[in-house]
């Protein structure tokens, strides 16, 4: 079964309906591809440093223990598939970083280079931070936008306007 992530709105819409919220983990094919890029682009210096000269020894210590630690920190993330994006009632998290509906500026629009697009939600408050919904969580980010935007049409900013009194 694929990750929600990777599932079209509808499927958010049930998720919703029947649990009172929606829970994007990390989408674990994203992080195996995102793994495999990581080593890869450590491959070439890798292998120069093993074939290299006995020189070398410190060298080598210093990209294993990299190596090692991509290899670790995406291990950890693929079985514990966290940071976590989650939507309900109450407003929007991903990880430890929560924006309440009351808080929410506007959603979207998509940005970011195609490797690292987001959608990011922005507070009222120009003290808090933006939230960035990533692509390691919820692929279709136009369609994530689009969803907030029908489905949670009372949390919009209200539109003010500009009365005259005479």
């Amino acid at each position: 079964m694929p990750d929600l992530g990777d599932q079209p709105p509808t499927s958010w819409t049930v998720q919703r309906d029947r649990a009172g919220q929606v829970v994007f983990p990390l989408r674990r094919r994203f992080i195996l591809w995102q793994t495999a890029f990581q080593l890869f682009m450590f491959l070439p210096s890798m292998l120069l440093l093993v074939a290299g000269t006995e020189h070398a020894d410190g060298y080598r210590f210093v990209l294993i223990a990299v190596y090692a630690s991509v290899l670790g920190v995406s291990a950890w993330r693929f079985i514990a598939q966290r940071p976590r994006v989650i939507i309900n009632h109450e407003g929007i998290r991903r990880g430890r970083k929560f924006l309440p509906w009351t808080d929410i500026r506007t959603i979207g629009p998509v940005t970011g280079p195609p490797w690292e697009r987001s959608l990011p939600i922005t507070p009222r408050t120009p003290t808090r931070k933006r939230l960035h919904l990533p692509r390691e969580n919820i692929r279709n980010l136009p369609a994530l936008h689009t969803w907030l935007e029908k489905s949670h049409p009372a949390h919009r900013e209200p539109t003010t306007t500009l009365t005259e009194h005479s």
